[in-house]
């Protein structure tokens, strides 16, 4: 992600292009490994770094350490302070809430980079689809990048000072430093909670101590020798095999998993050392330009060194610095568009933004302050930093607290209950109940029976995280009107895809335990991806149980998902329910609460500033739980005996709006 100092290789700009290309594609979900491209750079950076270092210490016995760390802090803070100041900005005046709450501390983390253990602090999760997205997350690696500047130089003083052969002391400090860094990434792995592992400094250094053996005098002399000297077998044999590790670096970008565990366990070794192999064979030759007799080495290195990758890698730092904010930015539900077309865009305006900030920012200051002293260059950066600290310690930060939910809203909701009610019976058979939402509501003088179902004073809800925070609403709503509702959601499962039916031993022994008279369920996303068949038998298994529990079974969908996170065979999963409904009219019945949402996600749907969803765009918050509350306890009330609503005031606004999970992430549910 830097320019490259004296020694240059056009090549390595090319390898700098591939790796911020599969970064950008990663995060646009078009490529499932692309997130190694960081690897990619970690190796580069530790070979030039390490490189120039010793070229110092070469020619002169020693490293000015001053005149090291004003280089560094000219290539990289221009393009940093300028990023922070727009970002923070332009959430000032068109970012969400959440944004504006997460982004005051990033912007200082940022600052100081130590934004990877700021991640690891907070238990943030990298991989996380359904995590709030913070558009300054991205700076972990160049957090642990400007680590490792600043406490290499310092190592290679010390080798300056002591070692009589300082390139035989690097490999040794290299090698032993690579292997434990990895080693203690194995080590400290924990499927649940990778962060810690994928961002700390300790368990990545790894990567560029690769890079950094790869520019010892030693391993260039051998890998010269191979490249320039070699016999015709041995040229085949290295061709053959170079082959063999780009190829194996293509498949690992384009298959890799960041949540697979052999990654931890050596994967990201053999990626680096892979990658470390590459820049060796495109680089080892005394001249840069000079031709190798190893073919394959000849043949990558001319690849990388085409003008429009070498166009694109001297942007990477930019390219890289600016996509994530530009990405989450242009959202497809800020431009309505979606999968190639919103790529497309999102690169262009990436490109254009990169591109104005190299050369009007980035170059021309580290040339004009290259040519002035310390004491100019100093206070000139301290002067950056600062700006971009009061910017960030500027924003106005929105109420994270809970937010006095919308009765009135409330009181909409059993307006439309009173509908769909009239919709189930008008498309109710003899033998018992389904609604149909694409019949048209009755009007409002049109008299509607319908006979009532048992008596309902104990309900058990079953869903996944989703359901977890649509049930404190609910559990509001009927204890106001005396019914118990037992809370039995819980994160990350559904009904389809638990191995052994384990989520069937949960339904079991808590159906068993509350005796409910009612069980109701919630739809989870985690059932989509299975057909339709194996959800209906799912929920043939379910509807048994409750049978056989003497109980009765309400289904709910899922609220519309944002168009980001929305997953393939939903429609089968409501499609399965509805089936259910038909088949089992006398025990299940299938309520659409969509009914209340529409057909896509509104983070906050009646424009009162307070979100009815969470915006990662998957979960309620407390207003969202009300509404749902306020909406069921009138459709049971409707078709079940022995239920009398009490009025929204009383409930709506009780302690249980301040549960933790309605600000988990800080800012989940802000007041907009």
């Amino acid at each position: 992600m830097n320019d490259a100092e004296p020694g240059y290789y056009p090549a390595l700009d090319g390898l700098r292009a591939v790796a911020v290309a599969a970064v950008l594609l990663f995060h646009a979900g078009h490529l499932g490994g692309g997130f190694l491209g960081v690897d990619t750079f970690f190796v580069i950076s530790g070979f030039l770094i390490t490189g120039l270092i010793l070229r110092e210490v070469d020619r002169t016995g020693t490293v000015k350490l001053g005149e090291f760390w004003a280089r560094r802090a000219r290539r990289l803070l221009p393009a940093l302070v300028l990023m922070l100041c727009v970002v923070t900005m332009w959430s000032l005046f068109w970012g969400a809430a959440a944004e504006r709450l997460t982004l005051r501390a990033d912007t200082l983390w940022g600052l100081s980079f130590l934004m990877n253990w700021h991640e690891v602090a907070a238990a943030h999760d990298y991989w996380s689809a359904f995590a709030l997205q913070s558009p300054l997350t991205h700076l972990w690696s160049l957090a642990v990048e400007e680590q490792f500047y600043l406490v290499w130089p310092l190592v290679a003083l010390a080798v300056a000072r002591l070692a009589q052969r300082p390139h035989r002391a690097f490999i040794v400090i290299c090698t032993a430093g690579a292997a434990l860094s990895f080693a203690l990434m194995a080590v400290l792995y924990d499927p649940i909670a990778s962060t810690r592992v994928y961002e700390g400094t300790d368990t990545r250094i790894g990567a560029m101590l690769i890079g950094g053996l790869c520019a010892t005098a030693p391993v260039r002399a051998l890998a010269t020798r191979l490249l320039t000297r070699s016999s015709r077998l041995i040229a085949a044999a290295g061709s053959t095999t170079l082959l063999i590790i780009v190829a194996g670096i293509t498949w690992m970008y384009a298959n890799a998993d960041g949540q697979s565990g052999w990654l931890f366990r050596g994967g990201f070794l053999a990626f680096a050392i892979a990658v470390g192999l590459v820049i060796t064979a495109i680089t080892a030759t005394t001249d840069p330009l000079a031709t190798p007799t190893w073919e394959a080495g000849r043949a990558i290195r001319g690849l990388l060194s085409v003008r429009v990758l070498r166009s694109i890698g001297t942007l990477s730092y930019g390219l890289y610095l600016w996509h994530w904010p530009i990405f989450l930015a242009l959202s497809p539900l800020r431009t309505g568009l979606g999968g190639w077309t919103l790529l497309t865009v999102r690169l262009l305006v990436t490109w254009i933004v990169a591109l104005a900030s190299f050369h009007l920012i980035e170059r021309p200051v580290r040339l004009n302050l290259q040519r002035r002293p310390r004491w100019v260059t100093a206070p000139a950066a301290g002067l950056a930093l600062g700006a971009a600290a009061v910017v960030a310690l500027t924003v106005a930060m929105p109420n994270t607290g809970a937010s006095a939910i919308d009765t009135q809203l409330l009181e909409s909701a059993t307006t439309r209950t009173t509908t769909t009610i009239a919709s189930i019976a008008r498309t109710a058979t003899s033998s018992g109940l389904i609604t149909d939402p694409s019949s048209p509501p009755a009007p409002p003088t049109t008299p509607t029976t319908i006979a009532k179902r048992p008596a309902v004073s104990s309900i058990v809800m079953f869903g996944d995280s989703i359901a977890q925070t649509t049930e404190p609403g609910v559990v509001a709503a009927f204890s106001a009107a005396g019914v118990t509702v037992v809370e039995a959601a819980f994160p990350g499962v559904g009904l389809v895809n638990i191995p052994g039916m384990g989520e069937f031993a949960h339904i079991i022994t808590t159906i068993a335990d509350a005796h409910p008279q009612l069980v109701l369920l919630q739809l989870s996303p985690w059932d989509a991806q299975f057909g339709e068949d194996h959800q209906f038998q799912a929920l043939t298994t379910l509807h048994q149980v409750v049978v056989d529990a003497h109980a009765q079974l309400a289904i709910m969908p899922m609220p519309p998902l944002r168009s980001d996170q929305v997953v393939a065979g939903i429609d089968g999963l409501v499609a399965a329910a509805r089936r259910a409904a038909l088949t089992w009219p006398a025990d299940v019945v299938y309520l659409d609460t969509n009914v209340l949402w529409g057909d896509h996600f509104q983070a906050d749907i009646n424009g009162d500033h307070v979100p009815e969803r969470m915006y990662d765009g998957v979960h309620l918050c407390a207003s969202g739980s009300a509404l749902v509350g306020a909406w069921l306890v009138n459709a049971v009330a409707g078709l079940f005996d022995g239920i009398t609503p009490a009025p929204v005031a009383e409930w709506a606004n009780g302690d249980w709006v301040n549960r933790p999970m309605y600000n988990n992430p800080p800012g989940a549910c802000a007041a907009v």
